[in-house]
Formats: C-alpha cells, structure tokens, sequence
C-alpha cells in the first residue's frame, strides 16, 4: 500500500518512512472491514499509471481548476455504446454500464502550497498525499461513488470549471434552457452537485484529521474548523437566494462510527429535498460502475 511511482523522490522517501505508521493508523481508523476493501483497492486499482502529470492532463486528461494543484481525478469511460448521460426533465437519467478509473497529479507548484501548510508539524510532501489518497478512500469504500454523480452532473450541465463555484451556478441555469421547467431542474440539481461537492471535500478532511492523529501527529486547532450551525443564503440575481451550507466539520461532535457509516452509506443517508433530487438518486442507484485501474481503462 502507499505506493508512488512518480517524479519526486522526496514523496517517495515519505512514504518509505512512514508505509508501517501509515498502514496501522488506517486499520485503527477504519476497522477490519473497511481496510480490508481499502487494501484491496489499492492493490487493484492504483499502478504505476496511476500517477499522472500536469503535461499528461493536457493531453486529454480531465481539466484541472487550479494549474499545479495536487488532486485526485477520476476517469470514466461508457462501456459498449458512446455519448452522455441523457436525462429528462424530471431530473432522471439514462445512463451505459460505466467503467472509472482513479489517479493522481502531483506538481511542484503544489508541494510549495503545502510546505507553508504543513512543515512545522508534519512532511510537507507526506500530508497532500494523504489528503489526496483519502479522496480515493472515499471512491474505494463507496459501491456507488459520489465523484461519479459528480462528474455526470458537470458534463449534463456543462459546469465551466471544477470545483462547482456558487458564482457560477446561475450563469450555467440560464444557458441550461430557456424554458422554466428545465430551468427548476437544473437550480434543483446544481445546488444538489455543490452540496455533493461540499460533502466530498468535508468528508475528505475529516479522514485526514483521524488519520493525522492515528499517526501520533499533533493536529493544529484550525486544520479543520468547526463551522457555523446555521445555513447561510447565497443571492442570485435572476433566480433569488438558496440555502449553503457553511464549510467545516459538520461531523462535529458525532462519533467516527457515524462519520464512516454516513461516507460510506452516502445513498442511503442522504434526504432529497425536491422531486428533480428524488428522481436523479434513484436513477444514479441503478447505474452500473465497474471500478478499474486507469492501465486498464486505456487499453
């Protein structure tokens, strides 16, 4: 587990450091079970192509928000016939068998951002891979992944740049349809990926902050803050205000039984607020995904 077959030795000399303090800190963390399906994960699903760079994206790799960030990407591929997602009005949608495939991207420009985070408590190269990787975590101990609705809702709706910024919700619902019906589905299922994209990133740091302290590392107060209880209302100009969430560890105060099982069991724990909500989950519940590694998916 925890290899890197990539272009910085120094990530590499982390992870041989550290493998065995690594390894026991998620068997603590996660339980027998869920490490079980986790170590097999990482034994079939990440290889040596599995570690991309910022030149292999630009050759037709997913698009990247931020240029240098280090980030775990997912790669997908209809199986047996060609095209998007089709959904309807209601907010359902067809979808072909998809296979997806996990990596990672590494760059120098992102280590500099994560020394000035990192350094005075942990190796600056050792705690993005870790964030990164708990990303894939996510993706491994999911049978039907978040990412995966997240990416077949940027591409249904042609969100112009990942992460789902608020700013630009409104503009995506406006060039979505002229016609209310379909503009009522895409506010309803926008704000449904940003809440999916919040989640994510909320369930990630969570992960990391048990896995810091598994490892014995004295984890700053503010690595991941408690946030405001309260919804705040973000204004829209043509649309009106909706709900968001505020960032931080909404799993505060719940114990990590609940926070695992919340995770993993995403589907089920979920509560829709709209039909267009109720209709996309239970179409994206039928979906078949067969996960593989990214070797494979481009053969």
């Amino acid at each position: 587990m925890f290899d890197y077959e990539g272009a910085f030795p120094e990530l590499k000399a982390a992870l041989d450091a550290n493998r065995d303090r690594m390894i026991a800190a998620y068997r603590k963390t996660l339980g027998s079970e869920m490490f079980s399906i986790l170590e097999q994960a990482d034994a079939t699903l990440l290889g040596p192509e599995s570690f991309q760079s910022i030149q292999a994206m630009s050759r037709g790799m997913p698009d990247e928000t931020t240029p240098g960030a280090n980030k775990f990407f997912l790669a997908c591929r209809n199986e047996g016939k060609v095209g998007l997602p089709k959904f309807e009005k209601t907010g359902r949608f067809i979808c072909p068998p998809l296979a997806a495939a996990p990596g990672f991207i590494f760059s120098e420009k992102g280590f500099e951002g994560s020394r000035k985070r990192y350094e005075r408590w942990i190796d600056p190269y050792l705690a993005p891979y870790i964030h990164e990787y708990d990303h894939f975590l996510l993706f491994a101990i999911q049978e039907k992944p978040m990412i995966v609705a997240m990416q077949i809702l940027a591409e249904n709706f042609k969100i112009p740049r990942m992460p789902l910024c608020l700013e630009d919700i409104e503009g995506t619902i406006m060039a979505h349809s002229t016609r209310r019906e379909k503009r009522m589905m895409a506010l309803q299922l926008l704000t449904w990926a940003y809440v999916f994209q919040e989640f994510y990133e909320i369930s990630t740091r969570a992960l990391d902050r048990e896995i810091f302290l598994a490892m014995g590392l004295s984890v700053p107060r503010n690595y991941f803050e408690v946030p405001p209880k309260a919804l705040f209302p973000y204004p829209m100009e043509k649309i009106g205000a909706i709900p968001v969430l505020p960032f931080g560890d909404v799993f505060h105060g719940k114990s990590l039984e609940h926070r695992l099982t919340t995770i993993r069991f995403w589907i089920e724990r979920f509560r829709p607020s709209s039909r267009f909500q109720v209709n996309f989950m239970e179409s994206f519940a039928k979906l078949a995904i067969r996960k593989c590694s990214y070797g494979e998916l481009k053969r």
